[in-house]
This record gives C-alpha cells, structure tokens and sequence, in this order.
C-alpha cells in the first residue's frame, strides 16, 4: 500500500491474527503491517501507536503510522505523526512526501511543493513525488520549475512512459508542440495503448502544424473503435481543420470609408492613461484590451503606458494562444511603454480577471472592466472577497459591456450611476463579407457545396453559450433537411478543454437517433487558433450566425458576423438587444429565469431561449425566409458605424474625463 512499507514486506505475519502483547515490539510491528496490507487501517494505527510508544525512535513505523492515519482520513493527526518522522529521519522521503499529500489535499498548493521539493532533495530518485510537484508547479505557472522536475525524473527514471507523458505536457506549454510530440511520442513507445500519450500526440501534432499525421492516426484509432463517437468528431474535426489550414488569404470586401478618422481632442490636455491587462493572447479581455490599445494610441488626447498583469491559466502565452493579429498591429500593441506598479498617472484602467480592486492609498482614479454573464462569485475576485463596493470607492468606477452585465453587477450591490457601459466594436478593416468568387472557392475548398446551407457559432461550448441547443436544433432540422450545415469553433487552446467535442459527443449518447452518424459528419469543429483574417474568411463562407445563448457579458461574435453581413439569430432579452435590433437579427423569444450558481445562495440569472422557436428561425434562414437582404444591408449600414472600435474607445475616454 504504501513504498516505504517495501522493506517490511518480508516480515509480515501470516494470514492468521497472532496474539499481541505490549511487551513483544516484534509482534506489534508485524500485527500492524498485516492490518495494513489487509485494509484494516485503524487496526494499523492504532497498533503503530503502541509500537512507537515503545520505540519513540523508529522512523519507519511513524512514516508508517502517518500513512494509515492519512488513508483513514485523520488528517490532522497523520500531520502530527509524520512530522515526527521526518524530525527523526531527515534524509528519509516518504515522510516528507505523505506531509506534501496532506497539504495538497488541504488546498496549500505552496507548502505542498515545499514538502515534494524536500523529498527529492532527501532520495533525487523518489519517483512518487515527481508527478504531483510537476503537476502543482505546472498550475502555478512555474513551466521552468516543472521542466527541471521532470527532467531529473526522467533521468532517474527512462523508462517510466507517465513521465515522458507529463514532459510532453510541459513541453507544449513552455517551448511548443513540434518539441512536445518527441515526449508523446516516447511515451507511446515505452507504452504503446497508452490512450493519454495517444490523445496528447495528436493534440501536439495539430497544433504543430501536422494536421495530417494527426487525421491519420485518428482514423486509425476510429478503425479500431468504430463506436465511439468521439473519435467520429476527431476526425471530422481535424479533415475540416486541414482544408482550412490550406485556404489563402483573405480579401474581404472593405467598408466604404476606411478606417475612422482620428480623433480630435479639442482643447483637453492629454490624460496620462495606465492600461493594465493582458497582451498577445487570443482571451476576450486581452482581444478587447488589446483593441483599446490600438485606437487610445491613436489618439492625441492620450499619453499610453501599460502594465502587463499576470495571465489566469498557467499554460497561457502568445506562442501558444496568439492573439491573432497583423504582425504589424501586434507590435504596435506590444510596443506601448511598461512601467511599474504604482506609477504617475491621471487614471487607470484595468481589465484582467479574476478582478483585483484598487488599493485604499492608490490616489489614482482606477476604472476596473467588470463582465459577468449570469452573477458573480468568489472565485471571479482575487482575493476572494465579494465586497464589491470597494471597487468603486473613493471616486473609482467600473467599467462593463451591456445593459445586461451592468444589471448582474447591480444585483451583486454595486451602485447602477458607478457603472459605464463601454462598447465593443468590430474592426470593419478585417471583418467584412468576402469578395463572392473568393467565398465560391473557399467554400469549394472546405468541402461546402453551393446549394448547402452553412450555419456557424464560434466560443467556449460552455453552457451558458447555449451551443448544446445549437447542436439539438441543428439536429432536429437536420431530419428534415441534409442540405444543411453547421460549424463550431471551440476555444480549447484557450481553455485547454474540448468543450465542443465534448458536448456533441454527451448529446450523441443521449440522442442516438438525432445524432447518426451522417448528422455528426455534417457538423466540423474547428479547435486550432485562428489568426483575425481568418476568422473573418469563416463569418465569409458561413449563411447564418446562430447564438441561442442563455447569458452572455457582450457577445461579440455576433458583432463580427453582422459586420460580414451574416444574418444573425440571437437570444431576446440578453446582452444583444443593445446592438440587434430586429431589423438586423432574428430574436428568439426567451424566459428570465435563475437556477442555484457555484455558490449557496447566489443564483445564476440567465434566459432559455425558447427551443421550438430556434428550429424555426434556422429552418426560415435556411429556406430564406428569414431576411430581407436588401433591407438588412441598409439597417447594417446605419448600425455598424456606431459599433466601430474608435466609437467604443471614444466611449471609455469619455468615461474617465467625465469622472476627473
């Protein structure tokens, strides 16, 4: 049961209990390895006990002791006992690694790395500790420290295929995919059906570039298991991803003026503006941070520096979810002068998450973006604390995107006249309908045929999204109609899980009927980072945008589609209703409801769109019946200038003169 219990194996006692006295040590310490070996783990402690008592000195028995207290679940006293042990035997690892167990089941993920570090130190060989250190400097963003953990764990240990398995995860992370399939692959090598290696290979060979050696080896794994309908998904996932990977460049057809003018700042002195967020990734606050970036530089109302925050996810960095823009736009971003925390400024404007509230002596004015789809939690505040107020202490304001978050965010106690309602805006340079022959043979080549009609949803297949009833309407439609198809682009390099595939794959086992295997082929996922380009080419070829969500901050998709001049079906009542105004989109009917959030008593507030509703729209846009083109262009025409970045950034700037 336990490693440390190797060198007692030899001297267990038969299967028969011996009788136990106080007074034979001997006969104690074999009763206890027994009940140990047997389960019988407050047996073991208990007869442990009474061996220590004897000999205080006996490291072992109290590493032993510790573990069979820890596997009963008496923490607090196995953190007693095996300190003990580890007092006693300081070069001895198990100990310290049963404490490093302990911590890390306490949530101390700190003292935890401190305890696997220190037995490494005591036995470089301690193979136990090496998965879970690598693990827990690996979520706290430690990639060097990890890599070096694993390293030393591999060179100690070369055959051991977990290892090289969690190399190649680390790998990925910190130096990129073509360096990380060498890792997987080593694995597989060492453990030929090891389906984690298997899976991760093909993960680093797609996002290495090798889309075919990844379709490949999935077929093979799809040939093997025929029924499993995730490995169907994969494949049609990767042979769409592939035919995408192989289209040129985007021309788009530009919108009639340009871009817009700069702005004038009049007689205003320019305002020394901090931005802190994230730059070089492709996450919603970093795209809009960043986009903010590009139009305040534009301005000459404004001196720019930023502070660069810590990113959320420890696997997040511009190599391995890149923002996507012009590589000339990306070093405009990426050019704006850095300086420290604290630093001199007429106001602060910080968009990250979780959300750090300003600090009490900071004299600073600090607008801090606050969005939030369904209600807040703690896990949404970096400290923990849910005082929201105190984000708006002091003359301070909080900044969001729709009449729908500013609603939640009043619901959570902030006061409605501390809130700014800034915009998003959609760059009509890159997200405009493409040239018709480009789109002809982008769809030609993305195996679209003329007479199909494509509907598309991108983000996080997150329930909030409401892409699980996409897929269940698409599904339902699909019965009716095989000239229909549907695209979903996941955002799994950002959230480093598969949503989409995920949810196709739970809702093809609930419905089998629904989804065969001829509807699941009409569906392609696209799970790879896009550049902004061409994402717009996807909005180009796409017939309609649906989004039947159930709660969204903004949603700026959406957005992007219109200004591609793709009709649109959306959820009424929710975020949208500020830029889809019937004449532009189809609104499905919804229910305001709320159901029990992430915490006891903090609901979740949201709207159901309803279902029989969505079918319907999609089947009228599919039969085309939805639109008006003609009229839907020109309330697109009225509708985009107001929605432009420069209007969105004119907007926040704004904000922070009318505060001062």
């Amino acid at each position: 049961m336990f490693k440390f219990l190797k060198g007692l194996d030899g001297r267990v006692a038969p299967a028969a209990t011996l009788p136990v006295t106080d007074d034979d040590p001997a006969a104690l310490r074999r009763s206890a390895t027994q009940a140990l070996g047997e389960g019988r783990l407050a047996d073991a402690a208990r007869l442990y006990q009474r061996f220590a008592e004897h000999d205080p000195t006996d490291a072992e028995v109290f590493t032993a002791w510790g573990g069979a207290l820890k596997e009963a679940g008496r923490n607090a006293e196995a953190q007693s006992v095996l300190a003990t042990a580890a007092r006693l035997a300081p070069r001895s690892a198990d100990p310290l690694y049963l404490l490093g167990e302990l911590a890390q089941a306490a949530g101390r993920p700190a003292q935890a790395i401190a305890y696997y570090r220190s037995a490494l130190q005591a036995q470089p060989s301690f193979a136990p500790a090496c998965a879970p250190l690598c693990r827990l400097l690996y979520e706290q963003g430690d990639l060097a420290g990890a890599s070096a953990v694993m390293r030393g764990a591999i060179e100690f240990h070369p055959d051991r295929a977990d290892f090289h398995l969690f190399a190649g995860y680390v790998t990925f992370s910190q130096q990129g995919p073509a360096q990380a399939v060498q890792a997987f692959e080593r694995a597989l090598a060492l453990q030929p059906g090891m389906p984690t290696a298997r899976s991760n290979l093909v993960v680093a060979l797609e996002a290495s570039g090798d889309t075919l050696r990844a379709l490949d080896i999935t077929r093979e794994m799809l040939a093997a298991e025929p029924a499993r309908p995730e490995l169907r998904i994969a494949v049609g996932r990767l042979a769409f991803e592939g035919r995408l990977a192989g289209l040129g460049q985007v021309v788009p057809v530009r919108a009639d003026g340009g871009a817009d003018a700069e702005q004038d700042p009049g007689d205003a002195p320019p305002m020394q503006l901090v931005v802190e967020g994230w730059r070089g990734i492709n996450h919603s606050f970093a795209l809009i941070h960043q986009c903010q970036i590009l139009e305040l530089l534009r301005r000459r109302d404004v001196v720019l520096s930023c502070r660069d925050l810590p990113f959320a996810l420890g696997h997040w960095n511009p190599r391995t979810v890149p923002a996507g823009f012009e590589p000339a736009e990306q070093a405009k971003i990426d050019a704006v002068p850095v300086v420290p925390e604290g630093a001199a400024a007429d106001g602060v404007y910080r968009i990250s998450s979780p959300f750090a509230a300003p600090q009490l002596h900071d004299s600073r004015r600090t607008f801090t973006y606050m969005v939030t789809e369904c209600g807040l939690t703690q896990a949404n505040f970096a400290d923990g604390r849910m005082d929201i107020r105190r984000f708006t202490a002091g003359g301070n304001r909080v900044v969001t995107s729709s009449l729908w978050s500013k609603q939640r965010l009043v619901d959570e106690g902030l006061d409605a006249d501390d809130i700014d309602i800034v915009t998003c805006g959609v760059n009509r340079e890159v997200f405009a309908p493409l040239e018709p022959l480009q789109r002809a043979e982008w769809r030609r080549q993305l195996a679209l045929r003329e007479h199909e009609i494509v509907f598309l949803n991108l983000g996080a297949a997150f329930w909030n999204k409401g892409v699980d009833l996409l897929m269940l309407a698409f599904a339902t439609l699909r019965q009716r109609r095989r000239d229909i198809r549907l695209i979903l682009k996941d955002q799994r390099a950002v959230y480093a899980v598969t949503t989409a595939e995920n949810t196709l794959r739970d809702l093809s086992n609930r419905h089998p009927a629904l989804f065969t295997a001829e509807t699941i082929d009409a569906i392609a996922l696209v799970g790879s980072n896009l550049s902004q380009t061409r994402l717009a080419g996807l909005y180009g070829v796409a017939d309609g945008y649906v989004s039947p969500y159930r709660a969204e901050g903004f949603n700026l998709p959406v957005l992007e589609a219109l200004a591609c001049a793709v009709p649109v079906i959306v959820t009424d009542g929710g975020s949208t209703d500020d830029f889809c105004p019937p004449t532009v989109a189809t609104r499905l009917p919804s229910r305001l409801l709320s159901r029990d959030g992430d915490e006891p008593g903090r609901p979740a507030h949201y709207r159901e769109p309803d279902f029989d509703a969505l079918v319907e729209a999609m089947s009228r846009l599919a039969a085309g019946d939805a639109i008006d083109r003609s009229a839907f262009r020109r309330h697109l025409d009225r509708l985009l200038p107001t929605k432009s970045w420069t209007a969105a950034t004119a907007q926040l700037v704004d904000a922070m003169r009318r505060s001062n």
